[in-house]
């Protein structure tokens, strides 16, 4: 899922949204077939159901904290109060038992929730009010009101899975249907409009209770630590955490999260977390979701049996572990029998190890690493996955691998056990298009010492794939496989990729891939438990905060609304001017002299690094068309900014200061950047360093494709008014001699962090 941004700084390691990721409800309730997994994956989910998974409290005892309880709670209390009425600092203790969390908590600075390892956290309510229709039941008045939300449904005419109020009957989750006709026995129906829920069995001598509380915990206070708890049947929507860690250094530990709709536990702008020793087994969409959250350590945990509620398995961010805008070190955890992608890196993840991980039976790849750079996916087992592929699903290198490198740079893929998947390692060259590093390429991939199995399915293959519409040379990108040993059914059939050919492995030597490996017709010793762990690079240190982020990835017919991060956006003029549609901030130039100008004025910092990435709907006619990137804006006294002007002959760049008038003055002199003709749809980048005081210092660079490593204009300015913390914003202008308005500038993300 590919998500779009104007940048204002430099590091894009989630949604999410998707999206996704990064970055990016409720739903039948999937019936999982092990007939086609491992007997490995067998054993682990055996083990798992094992413990005490279907009654929500699967954990050993959890050793207390260090640190003595400053207080003691019994369930019956309300947490949230409690956590609330304890200083930074304290450890607050659960005893074991059933807690109802009617609202969310919000631990403080290094606060500790200690749970007995049997102390669950519940958000479902009770349905008592139940009448007898038929060979029905129905209870009035626990529904909210009709909502629509994010996310992609494996079965995308009915589209259950974007509700998030699941019903239980005795801890089991029963099955959501589309219609009343459809309940039966194990299944209910959700009616929003009439406000009603509907069975097909007898609620008499059970505990039914429905998912209603959307979030457990979440908090942007730092040192916070979580162990010992059960956090189950919350009501969280799509793309969101049971469980959100938003703040720097927590440590989430020996916890079991399970049966909560979406995903278990997000790391949302969490610097640092260390995620170690849980369960997070059969959430709705996710285990694990990561958005620029850099530095994890997710260590120790089984992450397995997710996406019970139905999103979409082939290109969704469903499944164990998905990861956007971030940097992690993902090793030594059970990664199984998830309905989606065992690992996922997608969009600008930058800098990602997976190591010595079990993957194993997962519906989608074993490990994806996409549209990122700088990966290491290293000493894992990772077998029977893609087997589970549905909507969208094919048995091409395309369609996914165990392990499977779409269109990334820098990634190193080393003593891997890759066996049994629905194809081997497929590095995919696709048209992604660009981000704040310039365009995304399949790029300096190495594939060594890994062992790979490719006789079953008899579909499957290894090796490099590209789309119709890419260029492509493999040797110039710098893509090798060395020392590799490969199981094939006979040394003459055609098993491995080249591009846009296939060949049997003699054809594979020959193009210079494993002159030193092997090819064997019987299997060589595979091991049946994580290797030993070679010594990983450091998890490399966090970027500079962010100040301010947008990824405009919600429509908003008028107006920006609210950036992610960075507060409300303020815009000038009429609000139909400025739209989000489609992924993109839209300002629109409605006729010739015409100024758009949208800001965030609640970031303040006299140290931004602000970069934004645009492109326009129609060519600059007349004087052109004017964009700036605003790196400082006092109120009452002016602001600095990088314009670059849009022109038939080229593209200028000049360092601007300006009066609370609006007056303009050159910091320097006006550069010529390229000399080629703007053009309609061409994709352009843009960013602007501001930093310190007394005097400012000022840098800009504008460009297409690649970032160059020089800065196109530098300059200084000590202007009085100005040497202070100020806001940053966009803004556009068509010349009065322009002839073809309107014109509409699309900016393609949002994303400040501080140059201090």
């Amino acid at each position: 899922m590919v998500s779009t941004n104007i940048l204002c700084g430099k590091s894009h390691s989630f949604q999410t949204g998707e999206t996704h990721i990064l970055f990016f409800t409720s739903t039948s309730n999937l019936t999982k077939s092990l007939t086609a997994r491992s007997a490995l994956a067998t054993v682990v989910v055996a083990a798992i159901a094992a413990s005490a998974l279907g009654a929500g409290v699967a954990m050993a005892p959890s050793a207390q904290a260090a640190t003595a309880c400053s207080v003691t709670i019994n369930p019956g209390t309300e947490i949230a109060d409690v956590v609330n009425a304890q200083p930074a600092g304290a450890t607050i203790c659960l005893s074991s038992g059933v807690f109802k969390v009617n609202k969310m908590v919000s631990p403080k600075q290094n606060q500790t929730i200690q749970g007995s390892g049997a102390s669950v956290l519940e958000g479902s309510a009770p349905v008592t009010n139940w009448t007898e229709n038929g060979a029905r039941w129905q209870a009035k008045g626990m529904l909210p009101a009709a909502y629509t939300s994010a996310g992609v449904c494996e079965d995308d005419k009915a589209n259950l899975c974007k509700f998030a109020e699941n019903l239980f009957v005795d801890g089991k989750q029963f099955n959501r249907v589309a219609s009343l006709a459809a309940v039966g026995t194990g299944s209910y129906f959700a009616d929003y409009q009439q406000n009603t829920i509907t069975m097909g069995q007898s609620p008499v001598g059970h505990n039914v209770t429905m998912a209603k509380t959307r979030t457990a915990i979440s908090s942007v206070a730092s040192g916070v630590k979580l162990d010992g708890l059960t956090v189950r049947q919350f009501a969280n929507l799509p793309q969101l955490g049971a469980v959100v860690v938003s703040g720097p250094n927590w440590t989430v530990s020996n916890s079991v999260i399970t049966r909560n709709h979406a995903v278990g536990l997000m790391l949302a702008q969490g610097v640092s977390a260390t995620v170690i020793g849980n369960q997070i087994s059969s959430n709705g969409q996710l285990g694990l979701g990561q958005y620029r959250s850099n530095g994890a350590l997710i260590e120790g945990n089984t992450i397995a049996d997710n996406n019970t509620d139905g999103f979409w398995i082939a290109d969704w961010e469903s499944g164990g572990i998905k990861v956007t805008y971030s940097s992690s070190m993902i090793r030594k955890n059970t990664i199984v029998n998830n309905l989606g992608v065992g690992v996922w890196a997608d969009v600008q993840a930058d800098g990602m190890t997976v190591d010595s991980n079990t993957i194993t039976g997962n519906s989608a790849d074993g490990v994806r690493y996409e549209i990122s750079r700088n990966g290491v996916i290293s000493n894992n087992i990772v077998s029977k996955n893609g087997l589970g592929l549905k909507r969208g699903g094919g048995t091409g290198l395309m369609s996914g691998a165990g392990i499977d490198v779409n269109t990334s740079s820098n990634v190193k893929i080393n003593n891997n056990s890759v066996t049994g998947n629905l194809n081997g390692i497929s590095l995919q060259a696709r048209n992604r298009g660009t981000n704040s590093w310039g365009q995304y390429n399949l790029a300096n991939i190495t594939v060594t010492a890994n062992t790979v199995d490719i006789t079953s399915p008899s579909t499957a293959t290894n090796g490099i794939i590209q789309a119709a519409d890419r260029v492509f040379d493999t040797k110039a990108a710098g893509i090798g496989f060395y020392d590799n040993k490969y199981v094939v059914p006979s040394m003459g059939t055609v098993k491995f990729n080249l591009g846009r050919s296939s060949v049997p492995f003699s054809g594979w030597t020959a193009a210079g891939h494993d002159v030193t490996g092997g090819a064997s017709l019987t299997s060589p010793t595979i091991p049946t438990t994580v290797p030993p762990s070679t010594p990983a690079p450091p998890v490399e240190p966090s970027p500079a905060p962010v100040l301010a982020s947008d990824t405009f990835t919600r429509n908003q017919a008028q107006g920006f609304g609210a950036a992610e991060t960075g507060g409300q956006w303020t815009v000038r003029g009429p609000a139909e001017a400025y739209a989000r549609t489609d992924g993109y901030g839209v300002l629109t130039m409605a006729k010739p002299g015409t100024l758009s100008a949208a800001s965030l004025n609640s970031v303040s910092s006299t140290a931004a690094d602000t970069a934004t990435t645009f492109t326009l709907d129609k060519a600059p006619t007349g004087g052109g068309i004017y964009v700036s990137l605003v790196g400082r804006s006092v109120a009452a006294a002016g602001d600095y900014r990088a314009k670059v002007q849009l022109k038939s002959t080229g593209t200028y760049l000049t360092l601007v200061r300006t009066t609370a008038a609006g007056v303009e003055t050159k910091i320097g002199n006006e550069m010529l950047v390229d000399k080629t003709a703007a053009k309609a749809g061409s994709v352009y980048h843009l960013r602007l360093v501001v930093s310190g005081v007394n005097a400012t210092t000022l840098k800009a660079k504008v460009w297409q494709g690649t970032e160059p490593a020089a800065w196109n204009v530098t300059g200084a300015d000590a202007t009085v008014g100005l040497q202070k913390a100020g806001s940053i914003g966009i803004l556009a202008s068509l010349s009065g001699s322009a002839v073809n308005a309107p014109v509409s500038l699309k900016l393609d993300q949002i994303e400040c962090v501080s140059a201090a």
